[in-house]
């Protein structure tokens, strides 16, 4: 299967489980499926398997090791359960149709994923920069115990003096990790804001998606190229 980020594949799946689905016809003469039996209430699960190496679905393991057995040697379909009833589409051009309705989505989940990554890399230099000041005030908090030990007296005005100086040395460097806490605090803000207009962006090609994959199920069920599997 196509390796994808977590954040990507949790966006896809949600994006195909608000799929229409299929209503139950009352009466005899509802007994083949119509475009019309397509609705948007129910879930759909669904397995695109183009090969070994890309497949989308929405559903469990079950579902996909269903398919694997629909498989004609190495053929591609689309397999969808609608209700408790089964299709599969075998047309490459309707299944190519269904492969590029996601890829905007994809692509916006990668680029989530890279924004992801770039804000792990900061929290890790965040972290090391904190580790940094946790050991420079333990460094302070010695030294202040050190001076608070020294007796009074002119002879050890020279170690009180020292221990002060690094002690003020000691504070420039907390200083400077500071500013480099904060240069790096703003930069993640500027990721956090990249990454919720990126949601946004997700959000609306995923309903786009979702809508227009609803269209290719009534179109192929309308059209027998999506057949009941017994």
């Amino acid at each position: 299967m196509t390796t994808r980020g977590r954040h990507v594949l949790r966006i896809v799946e949600l994006g195909f489980l608000a799929l229409c689905g299929t209503a139950a016809a009352a009466g005899p003469a509802a007994a083949q499926p119509t475009a019309a039996a397509v609705r948007q209430d129910r879930p759909l699960s669904y397995v695109l398997l183009l090969d070994d190496h890309h497949v989308s679905m929405s559903g469990d393991s079950h579902d996909l090791d269903r398919v694997r057995d629909l498989q004609q040697g190495k053929a591609p379909l689309l397999w969808f359960r609608d209700g408790g009833a089964e299709y599969v589409v075998r047309d490459p051009a309707t299944l190519q149709q269904v492969s590029a309705l996601w890829k905007p989505v994809n692509e916006l989940g990668a680029q989530q994923g890279k924004l992801g990554s770039r804000q792990g890399a900061l929290g890790a230099r965040q972290g090391k920069l904190g580790a940094q000041q946790g050991k420079l005030g333990a460094q302070q908090a010695q030294l202040a115990l050190r001076e608070a030990g020294l007796p009074d007296g002119d002879d050890r005005d020279r170690d009180r003096a020292e221990l002060r100086r690094q002690h003020r040395a000691i504070d420039q460097q907390m200083a400077a990790l500071g500013d480099q806490m904060t240069a790096l605090g703003r930069e993640m803000d500027a990721l956090g804001r990249d990454m919720d207009a990126l949601g946004q962006r997700l959000e609306a090609a995923s309903q786009k998606a979702e809508a227009e994959l609803r269209a290719v199920v009534r179109r192929s069920i309308a059209s027998g190229l999506a057949k009941p599997v017994a």
